[in-house]
């Protein structure tokens, strides 16, 4: 318990001076500061956009596809990824 106190007080003492002063969390425009530094890259939104944009056509080529007659494969490869069948070999 000693040893374990004694890390959480060093923890303390490195983390606060770095919250306060580097960070600067506290004082004028702190608010600001904060938000910009939870704000996300524009790069991370927009090829996150992308991979939406993708998996909804994915998703429609997918349900198309089940209106073919005599396609299985598809209904096969949605119940093996329900199942979680890896395929990425």
């Amino acid at each position: 318990m000693i040893l374990d106190h004694e890390l959480l007080k060093g923890l303390l003492r490195t983390l606060t001076p770095a919250l306060y002063q580097d960070l600067q969390i506290v004082g004028k425009d702190a608010q600001d500061r904060c938000a910009t530094y939870l704000k996300e890259d524009p790069k991370v939104i927009r090829y996150r956009e992308t991979l939406e944009q993708d998996l909804r056509k994915f998703e429609a080529a997918l349900y198309d596809l089940r209106d073919i007659p005599g396609i299985d494969s598809i209904r096969e490869y949605e119940e093996d990824a329900d199942s979680g069948t890896d395929y990425s070999d």
